[in-house]
């Protein structure tokens, strides 16, 4: 979508916020031209963006850096912020991409038992 529809500068909510003064970070945990955010995003009015190059050593299940080190880092770039203006970060998680093979995730059944169900 982004490669489609964002090709010059473009309102956005992070457009918006930045020009209340807040400070905007777009985060996504992938390559950083995958969809062209890497040019989409700054397009759509954002400070910083940041992708899987900005990440050290993240853990990645099943081949994405996990939504925890997503997370930290959200955390990290709050705490770095600016401190004199609001801070907005918009974010796109990974671990949860692609496929879903049935050894991805291990022996997680769950057991209904003997109730009736059938309002659910």
């Amino acid at each position: 979508m982004y490669m489609q529809y964002v090709t010059t500068k473009t309102d956005s909510y992070a457009s918006y916020l930045k020009g209340l003064g807040y400070s905007t970070v777009a985060i996504h945990p992938y390559e950083a031209d995958f969809w062209c955010r890497n040019k989409a995003y700054p397009l759509m009015g954002f400070d910083r963006f940041l992708s899987q190059d900005d990440f050290e050593n993240p853990d990645k299940p099943r081949g994405y850096i996990s939504d925890m080190d997503l997370s930290k880092k959200i955390i990290a770039e709050y705490e770095s912020r600016d401190e004199s203006k609001s801070f907005f970060a918009f974010c796109v998680s990974m671990q949860n991409h692609a496929s879903y093979g049935g050894g991805d995730y291990g022996g997680n059944t769950i057991a209904l038992g003997d109730g009736d169900y059938s309002a659910i």
